[in-house]
């Protein structure tokens, strides 16, 4: 599936697929990230398996700079996720 895969190679960390060459990815306008619904969706159905891996994750979210990564949406996205993982931590 195209939207499971990026061209940013670092979303491998939330098991994402990637893809390298050029060429293919502006043929297939892959993006190089994840949309916000999409990392939400992820974070869901496919949650960290215990606390590294949450804090792996948010350390990465947070090194992205949270605007880069989900634009505007970053403060229900960051609201929605820590709810989320505390009820499931």
């Amino acid at each position: 599936m195209i939207e499971q895969v990026f061209s940013e190679p670092s979303w491998t960390l939330f098991g994402f697929g990637t893809l390298t060459d050029r060429k293919i990815i502006q043929k297939l306008k892959i993006r190089d990230r994840p949309t916000a619904a999409k990392l939400i969706e992820t974070l869901e159905s496919k949650p960290p398996k215990d606390s590294q891996t949450a804090t792996k994750w948010f350390e990465f979210l947070a090194d992205k700079g949270g605007k880069q990564v989900i634009g505007t949406t970053a403060s229900i996205f960051v609201n929605h996720a820590f709810s989320f993982l505390s009820r499931r931590l």
